[in-house]
């Protein structure tokens, strides 16, 4: 009976957050095929978030992708879902559509996070109404819903699973936990690599605050569930390492400099209640006064693991401060800059996301100090209702999506195999079509790493066939293009869209000899063939 009246609850209380998620997405649950959020990355995470789903049991395609052709492991350019994508793999089922997946993806990572942080709390303090708190503080916080777009920054539940993981273990070590933190370890790693980050830094910080518990027993478990996460993981690890040293992806600090945590200018608030005070500017990472207070609370009454949270909350922040810290005339090195100087690591360029992170602990701990207060009901529910008061933020901008794919593209499913190259070359549209498709594309998406040829063919193309006034396309001007590029067909958006330079260019690639073209869609966007062209090795 027991174990019913707790499977119930467990229903129950991923209902409410379920619910609460719908509400924080809103309009997306009442269209989910036909709008999804506006924002920079939206069309990315689209693309990604399919392919991953589609090809979860094909581990010789999950990490390639049909963008940036011929080049391999291309959902490797930008952070994955994998986190997100393993909870969508049931609604396979239901719909493939990339914008359906995206969306309903969108929901289930903010309600997941909200009831694993409470799973997590519950344990932790055996109080269902604290658990509650945390959840929705943690699930729905200011800096959560201003990234709403940016699915891999709002995919921290497994994040709970591991922490509670590392916990139980400490009491009693069993080989559930250590499957459990050890796995939701490795969809973390390969969720978001900030994320990754953060969790091995936890880990660490883990094992030095439990340092006189751990006796023979622990710590073979403890390695156990880092073992197991790199194992899960060593597919991904060895595909990205592979990309990065092909692809030479780093950054350098100026990036870090600018997109750190600057308390002057990010700490607005996302929400109707702070945000009308505090602005909704920069990275809203004010976590609100509830969250503040609590924790401050559960540090005085000395909760459950408020030390080991109170560590890494501080520590978070501190990375978040990025490579230095302006004291008047002066710079001092923070120790982000010593970690950007290891490879991967170089290729992390916005520290503010450690503190997005802080603010998750800082709900824990929230929850943490509520529990000491051993709430009864009506309290209970007035730091419930008070938690969704404080994150209730207005809604996300929205754009509407068109469904299928604009004509052109269905002429070219229906022409023989071979890569294809839109004009323009970075463009959100492409993306899209690529998860609606099976062609192949040079095209790619130019809001994280890139292939160095296709921002050379980028260039190329804005330069020599858009900016100047071309006759026709042949030897004498495309050799760069032709040469170095290898694509069966043209699609140029003729009717689609306009630019400057597209008239100029529509009569030269009719003219040209290196071109012919092979359909024409009723909208007027047009489809060239490369004459002779044929596969390279």
């Amino acid at each position: 009976m027991t174990s019913a009246k707790g499977v119930l609850r467990e229903a129950a209380i991923a209902l409410l957050f379920l619910a609460f998620a719908s509400f924080a997405t809103r309009p997306l649950v009442l269209h989910p095929v036909s709008l999804t959020f506006a924002g920079y990355d939206t069309e990315t995470h689209t693309w990604t978030l399919h392919w991953l789903v589609t090809h979860f049991f094909d581990p010789g395609k999950i990490f390639e992708g049909n963008l940036y052709y011929p080049h391999r492991h291309a959902v490797l350019f930008t952070e994955i879902d994998l986190g997100t994508a393993v909870l969508l793999l049931p609604f396979r089922l239901v719909s493939e559509d990339p914008v359906f997946l995206y969306n309903l993806g969108s929901v289930l990572a903010l309600a997941f996070a909200g009831w694993s942080t409470a799973f997590l709390v519950r344990h932790l303090s055996g109080s269902v109404w604290a658990s509650l708190g945390a959840g929705i503080l943690a699930a729905f916080g200011s800096n959560q819903m201003r990234h709403l777009h940016h699915l891999d920054l709002i995919t921290i539940g497994w994040i709970p699973l591991f922490l509670l993981g590392l916990h139980e273990l400490i009491e009693e070590p069993r080989l559930g936990l250590v499957l459990t933190a050890g796995v939701s370890l490795a969809l973390t790693v390969q969720s978001n690599g900030y994320y990754a980050v953060a969790c091995a830094l936890l880990f660490v910080l883990f094992v030095v605050v439990s340092g006189r518990r751990l006796d023979r027993t622990r710590l073979v478990a403890l390695f156990g569930v880092g073992l197991l996460a790199v194992l899960l993981s060593a597919p991904y690890l060895s595909a990205f390492l592979s990309l990065r040293s092909a692809q030479h992806l780093h950054r350098g600090v100026g990036w870090s400099e600018h997109m750190a945590f600057h308390p002057t200018s990010d700490l607005g608030n996302s929400g109707y209640l702070y945000g009308a005070i505090l602005g909704r500017v920069g990275e809203c990472l004010f976590p609100g006064l509830l969250s503040l207070g609590l924790g401050a609370w559960a540090l005085r009454r000395r909760a459950p693991q408020a030390g080991f949270y109170a560590l890494a909350i501080a520590t978070l922040l501190l990375l978040s401060l990025g490579p230095s810290l302006a004291l008047g005339s002066l710079s001092l090195p923070l120790p982000y800059r010593l970690l950007v100087t290891v490879p991967p690591f170089d290729a992390m360029r916005h520290p503010s996301t450690f503190a997005g992170l802080a603010c998750f602990l800082l709900a824990v701990l929230a929850g943490l100090g509520f529990a000491t207060l051993r709430p009864r009901p009506g309290l209970g529910i007035a730091f419930v209702v008070l938690a969704m008061v404080e994150v209730s933020a207005p809604p996300h901008p929205v754009r509407g999506v068109s469904s299928g794919v604009p004509p052109v593209f269905e002429a070219l499913s229906a022409l023989p195999e071979g890569p294809a190259l839109e004009i323009p070359v970075f463009s959100d549209e492409v993306l899209l079509c690529a998860a609606r498709t099976d062609r192949d594309f040079l095209n790619g998406q130019d809001s994280s790493f890139f292939p160095k040829d296709t921002w050379q063919l980028d260039d190329f193309i804005q330069k020599e066939w858009l900016s100047t006034p071309l006759e026709v396309v042949d030897r004498s001007n495309s050799s760069f293009l032709f040469d170095n590029y290898s694509f069966r067909y043209l699609v140029f958006p003729r009717g689609r869209m306009s630019m400057p330079g597209f008239g100029p260019l529509s009569r030269a690639l009719e003219t040209s000899p290196l071109l012919r073209r092979v359909a024409q869609s009723r909208d007027g966007d047009r489809i060239y063939e490369v004459n002779g062209w044929h596969p390279r090795d």
